[in-house]
């Protein structure tokens, strides 16, 4: 029997074991929060849930260029800055920021938190445009875990 003589030779037990510890690396390796790679498909998941909505929003096709995502428990925080899929910048003057833009109080960057529901992800929360980092009350709103979200570094008082 091949599996008594593994048990029972220590050079095979610790390869078995061994074996056996690689395969459960990538579920304890991600048990915090991390970033799924470009180009995986989690990460185009992602992303791809939140270009129809912004994509309405934004009266037309979107790109992202994804500055900053974290997934953690089924829950995502994306921040990115969308552009037409051949790069151009969006032309707000024609959405409901165009006023914000117009007077400079809009940082062209958009913030969703996102969560996964069975296997597909859903848009939970978005803002476009914030000046400041609108994630504040977030996790405790909507339950999100505190690992998606970026740590909100404060000028200090004496520099």
């Amino acid at each position: 029997m091949i599996c008594a003589d593994i048990f029972k030779r220590p050079a095979l037990r610790g390869l078995f074991l061994a074996g056996v510890l690689m395969a459960c690396l990538p579920a304890v390796a991600q048990t915090g929060p991390y970033t799924p790679p470009q180009g995986s498909p989690e990460r185009k998941a992602i992303v791809d849930a939140l270009r129809l909505p912004v994509s309405r929003m934004l009266k037309g096709p979107v790109a992202f260029a994804v500055s900053y995502l974290k997934v953690h428990r089924k829950w995502a925080l994306l921040i990115a800055v969308p552009r037409r899929p051949n790069g151009d910048a969006i032309d707000y003057s024609d959405t409901k920021w165009a006023d914000k833009v117009r007077h400079m109080d809009f940082k062209d960057e958009i913030v969703a938190l996102m969560r996964q529901r069975g296997t597909r992800w859903r848009v939970v929360w978005y803002v476009i445009g914030a000046q400041e980092p609108p994630w504040g009350d977030w996790a405790k709103r909507y339950r999100a875990p505190k690992g998606v979200f970026p740590e909100i570094k404060r000028p200090s008082p004496f520099q």
